[in-house]
């Protein structure tokens, strides 16, 4: 499981949490390289919620959350962001 690997070797990643309307959708962000985006599996998630206090809320809306561990957006730097974003076309270009 990739959510226990990472906080094994103490590596810096955020859980998304978003509202869908059918429920929850789970999903891990981490830095392999580049910007690696998964969905947690449901022992995945049960370990989350279970460890929730290892976590600091970083971002909040009606759209979902984000769980941040170890400075997750402080070691990462701008170009990686900015590639992520591109790559996913969240963003069509252009810096942010």
């Amino acid at each position: 499981m990739i959510l226990i690997e990472l906080h094994r070797t103490q590596k810096p990643f955020a859980i998304l949490v978003s509202n869908e309307t059918f429920g929850c959708l789970y999903s891990i962000l981490y830095q392999d390289r580049y910007l690696r985006c998964y969905d947690l599996s449901k022992y995945e998630v049960r370990w989350f919620v279970d460890n929730l206090y290892l976590f600091k809320v970083t971002h909040e809306t009606g759209h979902g959350k984000v769980y941040e561990y170890r400075k997750f957006r402080k070691k990462m730097s701008h170009a990686l962001r900015h590639n992520f974003l591109v790559r996913n076309q969240i963003i069509k270009g252009g810096y942010i």
